[in-house]
């Protein structure tokens, strides 16, 4: 999913019974309407990833001889094959700028600084098997976790230099099963069977979220999708009704300390996404409970963006979560007289953080700000 949540790329393997086609599809209105890609209907697709602007997207299809991996640089409208040798990558992470691609193929971790053209490996081709793998928006932190060739136990991996130095995750009291990082790459969420574990220091320390167990994360696990700052997270996971196993969407902020569910159809969901500022939310499922029909259910709240100041020596920086909706910049001089006025400024995007940000002069004159929308 896009930073603002607009632009969803999904993929999908063609049914078990191989009587039907996947694809890769996109959408450029979260969600409302699909295109389905050039990319190969008959690949049996496992991960996606994309830029913050969803232009760059990369595939891999880990099924079938040895793996496939197609990438896409105008959004899907074309799609090239990268030929990795026996490069089955389960999971793949990528930067928001899209420069910057991990991919993890078992117990070995693939990794590229220049949008896949040339890749490097850390760790050994073992029979172990990378079960999550995320990266902060600039690519420098990575979380990296995969079972181990022996004992099959996940071991969670840590780096902070893009992959080329790692560390063991130090909580021996948790194994997790799915990761997912903030976009500075300070915070990691962990799920760990019918527990959540949260970092907020890159792993140095742990400690255990509430609520999961009294959801009624009980019988089976998932994926996790967190905001860009952390304070928002969605996840899925089944829970014991009687003896129905029911499968339910979660939500998460920081204002509390429980897990929330969410009233959807009982799904077999596969896969979670979260706009940058958490506003958009992207469940999918496999069809199994409707074989050859899967589905994807999106869910948009209004935002509400906070303009966060930073005084330099000369200038005034002012910065925003990307939204999920078109916001501009305010300006006034008085709270008590005159009016708000659009400012021109175009914001940049500050890719190690999902910012929009306004550079504005010191001035001696006092200055009022505040965003609205379009």
């Amino acid at each position: 999913m896009s930073a603002d949540g607009t632009r969803i790329v999904a993929a999908a393997a063609p049914y078990l019974s191989y009587t039907s086609t996947g694809g890769i599809y996109t959408s450029s209105n979260s969600g409302a309407t699909w295109f389905r890609t050039y990319a190969p209907k008959t690949n049996h697709w496992a991960s996606v990833a994309c830029s913050a602007d969803a232009t760059r997207i990369i595939a891999s299809a880990p099924w079938g001889g040895a793996g496939s991996i197609y990438m896409s640089s105008d959004g899907g409208s074309s799609w090239q094959s990268n030929s990795l040798p026996q490069a089955a990558m389960t999971q793949i992470a990528m930067s928001a700028d899209g420069s910057k691609i991990f991919g993890g193929v078992g117990s070995q971790l693939y990794s590229s600084m220049d949008s896949g053209a040339t890749w490097s490996t850390y760790g050994s081709a073992g029979r172990g098997a990378t079960a999550s793998l995320a990266s902060s928006a600039d690519g420098r932190r990575l979380v990296w976790m995969f079972t181990g060739a022996q004992l099959g136990l996940p071991i969670l991996c840590i780096s902070t230099n893009g992959g080329a130095g790692w560390r063991t995750n130090s909580q021996s009291l948790f194994a997790p099963t799915y990761v997912t990082l903030s976009a500075d790459g300070c915070r990691i969420e962990a799920r760990a069977g019918s527990a959540c574990y949260v970092s907020k220091d890159c792993g140095a320390t742990w400690q255990q979220g509430g609520g999961l167990i009294g959801a009624g994360f009980g019988v089976g696990t998932g994926p996790l999708s967190v905001s860009a700052d952390g304070s928002r997270a969605l996840a899925y996971g089944a829970k014991l009704i009687g003896v129905t196993s029911v499968n339910s969407i979660f939500t998460w902020t920081d204002s509390g300390q429980a897990w929330v569910s969410n009233t959807v159809d009982n799904e077999a969901w596969t896969c979670v996404a979260m706009s940058a500022d958490g506003n958009v939310m992207a469940v999918a499922s496999d069809g199994m409970t409707t074989p050859t029909l899967g589905y994807i259910w999106v869910r948009q709240a209004l935002p509400q963006p906070s303009l966060s100041p930073r005084i330099g020596p000369t200038n005034l920086t002012l910065s925003w979560i990307v939204a999920s909706t078109n916001l501009i910049v305010q300006q006034r001089g008085d709270l008590r007289a005159g009016s708000w006025a659009d400012m021109t400024n175009t914001p940049i995007l500050n890719t190690s953080n999902l910012h929009n940000e306004v550079s504005l002069p010191v001035g001696r004159a006092n200055a009022f700000y505040r965003l609205k929308a379009k």
